[in-house]
């Protein structure tokens, strides 16, 4: 078989190589950070121009099971990136949707429903109601666009007052790029990750993301998925390689698009 060779993907060597040989194949992808550019307003935040014609065309290969995995609902990817035939999930993987539509919901539990309604009253009490995302299996404060100490200390002050309801609800404070949450613990992107890839009986596996939710998914399957980073070298990541930023994960699907049509008939 003759494969064309497209540009190397930093510390993966022969990456291109054992994706266009693989039988069955899994891509998944975050959302913000990933496929659209931060935007202080979040409903401002769609995906770059392309992005989503090779999703369309990856969708349609037999040999690839594609998944948009995100913190943000499901009902808000299908906004951005319209109503794609692909894996959809949201909350941190606490919605799944199918590729026909089905839409699997997992509940968390009383104590943590309890903690996040309690973490809800402390940031209302705090005025940060305009910053407050409130969704069934997390609450976040949002700061980005703040300045740099401003914004550090409203995160840090939220992490204090929620600290106590996170150890004694089931919950998990996390910070994210341009905020923090407490969301559900217990199940998070990489158990939804992983339960994909067995359904999918992938034996190649691919996750880009850019955040520290995604770190779930380089740590908890770092031995059946490459993991790839998108951001500038250097920041502490669990995964495999990286890759720069949007504009390059545009790039990366290309190709990916390009080798899927080379090797169709293989």
């Amino acid at each position: 078989m003759n494969i064309r060779s497209p540009k190397p993907l930093e510390s993966i060597p022969g990456f291109w190589t054992r994706m266009a040989l693989a039988n069955k194949r899994f891509l998944g992808l975050d959302y913000d950070g990933t496929l659209a550019p931060f935007r202080i307003n979040r409903s401002e935040a769609y995906p770059l121009p392309g992005i989503v014609d090779s999703l369309k065309t990856i969708s349609t290969s037999a040999r690839t099971l594609l998944a948009i995995v995100s913190g943000r609902p499901i009902a808000e990817l299908t906004t951005f990136l319209g109503d794609l035939h692909i894996v959809f999930v949201g909350c941190h993987g606490f919605e799944l949707r199918t590729p026909h539509g089905k839409l699997l919901v997992m509940e968390p539990g009383k104590t943590q429903i309890d903690g996040l309604g309690a973490a809800k009253r402390l940031a209302l009490a705090y005025r940060l109601g305009p910053s407050l995302e409130t969704k069934f299996a997390s609450v976040a404060v949002h700061t980005r666009g703040l300045p740099g100490e401003k914004a550090e200390r409203i995160e840090n002050e939220i992490a204090a007052l929620w600290s106590g309801i996170a150890s004694t609800h089931g919950l998990r404070c996390v910070h994210f790029k341009g905020g923090i949450e407490l969301r559900a613990d217990g199940w998070n992107k990489g158990c939804a990750v992983l339960a994909l890839l067995s359904a999918a009986e992938a034996d190649f596996g691919v996750y880009l993301g850019d955040d520290e939710t995604d770190e779930d998914v380089f740590h908890f399957l770092r031995d059946c998925i490459t993991g790839i980073k998108v951001g500038e070298p250097g920041a502490p990541t669990r995964a495999a390689g990286h890759i720069q930023n949007c504009w390059a994960v545009k790039r990366f699907l290309e190709t990916w698009c390009s080798l899927e049509s080379s090797t169709k008939e293989l």
